[in-house]
């Protein structure tokens, strides 16, 4: 027999998950996992009230899903969504990238997901 969840079964999962990553050039980073709110934000802020893209483009969309993902030890934001955002530019590529990867896999984006919301 399979075992359906109910409401207090699902209910209960609402935590928050995390995970652990090595950068390739500036040590251990640790992303936390976005709640439905959160992607359905993130990808409504990649566009406009017409349903197109906005004007940050890819750039800004892999900035602010980083953002909204790294967390420090005690699970706050490294950098705010708002102001810090632009820190992320200066981050070394390899790290960036591969923060940017590891949050659209923790947060069962599918590879393309983010590039089509920039592209329609």
């Amino acid at each position: 027999m399979v075992d359906i969840l109910d409401r207090e079964a699902v209910l209960a999962k609402r935590r928050r998950s995390y995970k652990i990553l090595e950068l390739p050039s500036s040590g251990t980073a640790r992303l936390q996992s976005l709640t439905e709110k959160e992607r359905s934000d993130y990808e409504m802020a990649a566009l406009d009230k017409q349903g197109r893209p906005t004007k940050t483009g890819l750039a800004d969309a892999r900035r602010l899903l980083i953002a909204m993902m790294w967390v420090d030890a005690d699970g706050n934001r490294l950098f705010d969504s708002d102001g810090d955002i632009e820190h992320i530019k200066e981050l070394p590529a390899a790290d960036a990238s591969a923060i940017f990867d590891a949050c659209l896999d923790f947060s069962g984006f599918a590879d393309s997901d983010v590039e089509e919301l920039v592209k329609n």
